[in-house]
């Protein structure tokens, strides 16, 4: 996975390998759920995986199309938070 990335796709590529390897972790049975008064919603492990692959299934489709404008400088720099939060 790409720790810095530098637009749409590389995001989109780091979600890819994050579906890929959620899914590995589900086939060998290594996913549960935490169980405490912090997690009401989702104690079923099976649920919370169809949820989770579900939802970064439709994150790729969605960003299948995506295109990185490059940055002002011309280049196309890793990502940074340039709100100063």
């Amino acid at each position: 996975m790409n720790p810095e990335p530098a637009g749409a796709n590389d995001i989109r590529l780091n979600v890819r390998e994050s579906l890929t390897q959620l899914t590995v972790l589900q086939k060998q049975g290594r996913i549960v759920m935490t169980r405490d008064r912090y997690n009401p919603d989702w104690t079923d492990s099976q649920k919370a995986l169809e949820a989770a692959t579900n939802a970064l299934a439709l994150a790729l489709d969605a960003m299948l199309w995506m295109e990185t404008l490059p940055h002002a400088d011309g280049g196309y720099p890793p990502l940074t938070d340039e709100s100063g939060d």
